[in-house]
C-alpha cells in the first residue's frame, strides 16, 4: 500500500497532537462518529504499513464561527494522545504520528466503520455526551452534526481528563455555547473519575440538579447519552466471547444502565452507547 495523502499539523502540547490528513483522490463520505485508518511505514520493514483506527474528529467551526460539516471539507480531522514508543517492543503507529512534519506524507484508509454515530441520536431526545481526553474526538464530529440539523434539542458535553490536561477544542466549544443557548460544555479534572461520577449520580438522584447543571433532566424517556474514552469511566461489560460477558465495577454503564438506560447495540436501539479507547 502507497501513501496516498498529505498530513498537516494543526496544533499539538505535551499531551495530544491535532492533524488534518489530505487525501490525493476523492475523500469518501463518513457519518459523524466514525473511525477510519492511517497507516505509516514500519521501521523494521519499510514496504510494511504499521497501521491503527482513530475516530474522526471535526474543527466544529469555521473562520466565520460556523458550524462545519465534515463531509464538506477537503481533509479530516484526528486527535490524539501522547503516547511513548515502547522499547523493544511491538511498533506503534501513534507515536510515529507525534514525530512527523507538516506536510508530510501518509496512509490513509477509504473506508470508514463504527456505529456510534450522529444517527444513534433519535429526535426528541436531549443528548449528553461524556468524554476522556481525545474521546472526544467522534463527539466534536457529532456534535456539530446534530446541532446543525436545528432539530431544538438541547445538548451537554462532559470532558473528563486529569489535572493540567487542556482540549485543542476548548475555544470552539465556548464559541458554541455563547452562540446556542441549547449547548452546554463541562470541563471535569481530577486524579480520577470520582467528580464525574458524583456530578452524574446526583443528575440522576435529583432532577432539578441534573436541569442546572445538564441543562435538561437525565432520564431514560427523553435522553440520549454517548459514552467514549477510558474503559474505567465506561465501566462496559467486557465480552469474554460467544455471548458471555463479565461485569465491571464502577464506571458511568452501571450507574446509567441502574436508573433505566439501556444500552444500544449494532442489532438493537438503546439509549445508553458506549465506545471505549486505549
Amino acid at each position: 500500500m502507497s501513501l496516498n495523502a498529505r498530513m498537516s499539523l494543526v496544533s499539538e502540547s505535551a499531551d495530544c497532537r491535532v492533524i488534518r490528513v489530505y487525501p490525493d483522490g476523492v475523500k469518501t463520505r463518513f457519518s459523524p462518529g466514525q473511525y477510519g485508518s492511517l497507516g505509516l511505514p514500519s521501521e523494521a520493514d519499510p514496504a510494511k504499513l504499521i497501521k491503527r483506527a482513530y475516530s474522526v474528529s471535526s474543527p466544529l467551526l469555521d473562520e466565520s464561527g460556523a458550524l462545519v460539516d465534515a463531509n464538506e471539507l477537503p481533509y479530516y480531522e484526528f486527535f490524539f494522545n501522547r503516547v511513548a514508543a515502547p522499547e523493544g517492543g511491538k511498533e506503534r503507529l501513534t507515536p510515529k504520528l507525534f514525530a512527523l512534519k507538516d506536510g508530510a506524507r501518509i496512509f490513509c484508509g477509504t473506508r470508514f466503520s463504527g456505529h456510534y454515530t450522529v444517527e444513534k441520536a433519535p429526535r426528541g431526545r436531549n443528548l449528553l455526551l461524556v468524554a476522556t481526553t481525545t474521546g472526544e474526538a467522534p463527539h466534536n464530529a457529532i456534535l456539530a452534526a446534530f446541532l446543525a440539523q436545528g432539530r431544538g434539542e438541547k445538548v451537554c458535553s462532559v470532558l473528563a481528563a486529569p489535572p493540567g490536561w487542556e482540549s485543542p477544542y476548548d475555544a470552539a466549544h465556548r464559541r458554541i455555547q455563547e452562540d446556542f443557548a441549547l449547548y452546554k460544555r463541562l470541563d471535569i479534572r481530577g486524579p480520577d473519575y470520582s467528580a464525574l461520577e458524583a456530578l452524574i449520580s446526583h443528575c440522576i438522584q435529583e432532577e432539578s440538579h441534573s436541569l442546572q447543571a445538564l441543562g435538561f433532566a437525565l432520564r431514560p424517556s427523553g435522553c440520549q447519552v454517548f459514552l467514549c474514552g477510558d474503559p474505567a469511566m465506561i465501566g462496559a461489560p467486557e465480552k469474554l466471547g460467544a455471548w458471555n460477558y463479565e461485569s465491571r465495577r464502577g464506571g458511568l454503564f452501571n450507574m446509567l444502565t441502574g436508573a433505566g438506560f439501556e444500552a444500544g447495540t449494532r442489532f438493537k436501539e438503546g439509549n445508553l452507547e458506549h465506545e471505549s479507547y486505549w
